[in-house]
């Protein structure tokens, strides 16, 4: 078909030639057809064979050879057959276009053209495609080149138009209280908690929520091809201010809270060591996040020391519980210890003095 079709006017001009030759072999007139000459003599010439001379006779000339035309019947059969086949040439190979695949596969989307067509030479055909509802990623190829998913194609040989997409996955949220935007990948989904965002594209994404007067929640979660994922978010109201509570010890312990961070704290405790007991107390200050309710404070205390303190608010932002942990070095020895402590919101931040960004203060330091 290729061959033909890059050949046509050669085989055109061929077939046309053939035929106007056939037409002249039959047009031309037959050659005559030539008759034998034959002798007459006077009759009067004797059987004894005497010459002219003696008898008195001339003998006639030879009369000049004559030709009969044979008469050709014309073959009307053949020259109707030929002016047909001729007719049928000139219409196939160069008047009539020759016509090209348009193959079209579609996968997850809908558009036109929306199956396998055979086009005229020339003929310009528009294509344009979308996402079937529930499915993502939208990828159109021509002849196995990527190009938009609407545009033209002008049909000079076969081509092929492949159209693919993946089905989408699914991520119901839920939250505690309700009505907190949903962000996916950072994205406003424009949708509130209970609901569902459909369309996902597997694989992993981040989900976080927002409500006024709550912290913002965020979570990681992982999607799969024509399934859905659960989040189930608690929200956590926002806590700002001084909360004031007691270590296990019946020691006063205050954490500050701004937004969502904890930006300074005062810890007292009494640690034990090789020598008898150490009562410490410690101030310090820095930027310690708060997520999902939920803040770690690890820092170092004296040389070669460590203190770290644990805080959980409840959701209604009314409670708070953690739990604190030191390792300290004195002169007189190394000491440790670890309890818990509960604290409520009892006010306004209080002031620390912050000699600088990050750090901790002790304010006594007693052996019992």
């Amino acid at each position: 078909m290729v061959f033909f079709n890059s050949h046509r006017k050669c085989i055109s001009l061929f077939a046309m030639i053939a035929f106007a030759g056939l037409l002249f072999f039959w047009a031309s007139p037959a050659p005559a057809a030539p008759t034998v000459a034959s002798s007459e003599k006077n009759p009067a010439v004797g059987a004894t064979g005497s010459s002219d001379e003696e008898t008195g006779f001339v003998e006639e000339e030879e009369a000049a050879p004559v030709t009969k035309k044979m008469k050709k019947k014309t073959p009307w059969l053949l020259i109707g057959a030929a002016v047909v086949v001729g007719a049928a040439a000139l219409y196939f190979l160069v008047l009539k276009k020759p016509k090209y695949t348009l193959t079209v596969s579609l996968t997850g989307a809908t558009g036109n053209p929306a199956a396998t067509e055979k086009y005229k030479k020339g003929t310009v055909v528009s294509y344009n495609y979308s996402l079937q509802s529930g499915y993502v990623n939208l990828a159109v190829k021509l002849d196995g080149v990527a190009v938009a998913s609407s545009g033209t194609v002008t049909m000079d040989k076969d081509h092929t138009l492949t159209v693919t997409a993946v089905q989408g996955a699914a991520i119901q949220v839920n939250s505690t209280p309700t009505g907190a935007k949903i962000f996916l990948d950072n994205v406003d989904t424009g949708l509130t908690t209970n609901a569902t965002v459909s369309g996902v594209t597997p694989g992993s994404h981040t989900v976080k929520l927002t409500k006024s007067g709550y912290y913002n929640y965020s979570t990681a979660v992982t999607t799969t091809s024509g399934q859905t994922a659960t989040v189930n978010a608690t929200l956590y109201r926002d806590v700002t201010g001084k909360w004031s509570g007691t270590t296990n010890q019946g020691y006063p312990m205050f954490v500050n809270v701004s937004g969502s961070t904890v930006n300074s704290y005062n810890i007292k405790m009494k640690l034990t060591g090789g020598i008898g007991t150490l009562t410490l107390e410690v101030t310090g200050w820095g930027t310690y996040s708060i997520s999902n309710g939920s803040f770690t404070i690890s820092t170092t205390v004296g040389t070669g020391g460590s203190l770290k303190i644990t805080g959980k608010f409840n959701s209604a932002g009314t409670a708070l519980t953690g739990t604190w942990s030191c390792n300290y070095l004195s002169a007189w020895g190394y000491f440790t210890g670890s309890g818990t402590y509960n604290a409520t919101k009892s006010g306004s931040m209080k002031q620390v003095v912050r000699p600088s960004a990050e750090g901790v203060r002790i304010l006594e330091e007693r052996l019992n």
